[in-house]
């Protein structure tokens, strides 16, 4: 239903000469990204795009905290290798300090 709405005020906009309105239609967990990345540090976000830049770790789920320094990865990873690269790759950052893990490797049996 939201999206045939959306669908119909865009169309209206464009029908009538509308200029300069930008509708943004985004479900809530794009939303709560949004307002998770506008509260968090610089820091975290260039350490959080390198991971996310990452092809290695491009099937994990990472996310980056940071306080003075202090960076706190948590989420899940497939290997223990790459557990241990996100780890690197946020201590190569010069601003970081300390680099606590809370991640997980998923393991199959």
């Amino acid at each position: 239903m939201t999206r045939w709405l959306a669908l119909l005020i865009i169309g209206a906009l464009v029908v009538f000469g509308v200029n300069g309105c930008v509708l943004v239609v985004a479900d809530e967990n794009v939303a709560q990204e949004v307002r998770e990345d506008k509260h968090r540090s610089r820091l975290a976000r260039d350490i959080a795009r390198d991971i996310d830049g990452d092809e290695s770790l491009m099937d994990s789920d990472i996310s980056v905290r940071e306080h003075d320094g202090v960076v706190t990865l948590r989420g899940e990873v497939d290997r223990l290798s790459s557990l241990q690269h996100a780890i690197d790759i946020v201590a190569r950052h010069p601003d970081v300090e300390t680099v606590i893990s809370h991640l997980t490797v998923e393991v199959e049996f």
